[in-house]
């Protein structure tokens, strides 16, 4: 049996003032796996960065537990974050009023949405920080094939051998 993400992930977390129930509240939420450059994922784990931008649409519930996978150097599962809701403007219009929560540049931005119509954002509260990153090679070793995603991954909960390994870590309180 895989263990629960729970249990493994709240004895990671870095603040052990947030309460258990804060963390383990999973009933009907949806979860999905994101992979950031290094910088967007510290950023936003230190509060710097509430916005992750998109140049597509994710269909996702508002409050679905986001995880959150560093690129390489790190290569790691470092920790998650609440999805408060998500945003679609013209470009200008999210960096008009978005832009100082989205840890770009504004020449980092409107190079990143050259050409679109829409740009999307995921609008990230309540980030917690594992103690321990979960790395890649443990990641593959217990899922076998894992791959990170390259947009995201929907996470399935029990019936997802990702969800359940990444809910064992809640459960066993071990954030």
């Amino acid at each position: 049996m895989v263990p629960c993400i729970f249990e493994l992930v709240y004895s990671f977390l870095e603040d052990s003032r947030v309460p258990l129930s804060e963390v383990t509240d999973l009933d009907g939420l949806e979860q999905a796996l994101i992979s950031l450059d290094v910088r967007h994922a510290e950023n936003i784990l230190n509060g710097q960065k509430d916005i992750e931008l998109r140049t597509r649409k994710m269909n996702l519930a508002d409050r679905t537990r986001i995880w959150i996978y560093a690129k390489k150097p790190i290569a790691a599962v470092v920790g998650f974050a609440s999805l408060k809701g998500t945003v679609r403007m013209t470009p200008r219009e999210l960096w008009n009023d978005l832009g100082d929560r989205t840890g770009v540049s504004v020449d980092e931005f409107f190079e990143y949405f050259a050409g679109r119509q829409y740009a999307y954002g995921l609008v990230l509260r309540s980030p917690f920080r594992l103690s321990e990153p979960i790395p890649l090679e443990r990641l593959r070793s217990t899922l076998g094939g894992f791959s990170p995603p390259q947009f995201f991954k929907r996470l399935g909960g029990s019936t997802d051998a990702l969800g359940s390994f990444l809910e064992s870590f809640v459960q066993r309180g071990s954030l």
